[in-house]
């Protein structure tokens, strides 16, 4: 438990306070969970990308992809975007996953490992996944309930691929359903006042 809180205090850290730590926060960031995942033994698989685990989610949670493909599709008629624009979705979308791959491995697993699958945990995890997108009204209370769906999701089948599709295609619906006076185009952290 206490390595899932570290290292969602060290993300927080690092939105908040970027201009006083500096860029190579960063490095010490994916260093930590470079050495957990050693630590643990993680492997491609057990991290969440066994191709096998993707297929499964793809068809295992067909009630769960329903309204966030029909959402984006319905949203995203009028807003499919260019080359240009194709290229930063593709570019979310990998931003999606890395999330996942995060969120699943450094801080759902190491909740699950203390005390075992609960949905006391899948809530604690979805609150800290939460904590780190403050203070934006939007994405705070949306990456709560994410959260804790995709702890639940990624114990019935680890894909970090397939959670990080269902973000992407989520995260874009809920970016075009919200006006930006509100969204911030998604900012966190001190980002969220600068916005202009």
């Amino acid at each position: 438990m206490t390595e899932a809180l570290v290292f969602s205090a060290a993300v927080a850290a690092f939105i908040w306070f970027l201009p006083q730590i500096g860029a190579y926060w960063a490095v010490v960031l994916l260093l930590a969970v470079a050495i957990s995942f050693r630590w643990h033994s993680e492997t491609y698989a057990s991290a969440g990308f066994a191709s096998l685990e993707f297929r499964r989610a793809l068809r295992n949670w067909r009630i769960w992809w329903a309204a966030p493909v029909a959402l984006a599709v319905g949203l995203g008629w009028g807003h499919l975007p260019g080359w240009a624009g194709g290229y930063h979705a593709l570019i979310y979308c990998v931003w999606c996953v890395v999330q996942q791959l995060l969120f699943q491995n450094m801080v759902c697993k190491r909740l699950r490992e203390s005390t075992g699958p609960s949905w006391k945990n899948r809530i604690l995890a979805g609150s800290l996944f939460g904590a780190v997108h403050l203070p934006n009204p939007v994405l705070t209370p949306a990456t709560v309930v994410w959260g804790t769906l995709s702890g639940y999701l990624f114990e019935e089948n680890p894909s970090v691929g397939a959670l990080g599709l269902m973000q992407f295609l989520l995260s874009i619906s809920l970016f075009w359903l919200t006006p930006l006076s509100w969204n911030h185009d998604f900012r966190v952290g001190p980002g969220y006042w600068h916005f202009h």
